[in-house]
């Protein structure tokens, strides 16, 4: 099993970003760079998601099938979900701005 730093040298070298990656992945691409940056602890399913990402992301790069998510209003990677409209759900955050 690759550690985290390998797995980033891994997808660096073939020229991969995160959203690359997470086009290739049920991962979202903060969760992908959570878990690449020590924030997240790296299990082996997530381990095997990345790798096999990596790979395929690489492999559709050199025969030219390769595109990368579609993204919403705010940038994040909309997925394909089981039929739905291809929206991503809002996310949840502060409701009240930060007190000073």
């Amino acid at each position: 099993m690759l550690s985290t730093n390998e797995l980033k040298n891994y997808a660096s070298l073939r020229g991969l970003s995160l959203r690359d990656i997470e086009a290739y992945c049920d991962l979202t691409a903060g969760h992908i760079s959570q878990i690449l940056n020590g924030e997240r602890p790296l299990t082996e399913d997530n381990h095997r998601k990345i790798a096999n990402a990596i790979n395929a992301a690489y492999a559709a790069k050199l025969n030219g099938t390769f595109k990368r998510s579609p993204l919403d209003e705010n940038k994040n990677a909309v997925k394909d979900s089981d039929g739905g409209d291809d929206t991503k759900p809002v996310p949840k955050g502060r409701k009240t701005p930060a007190s000073k």
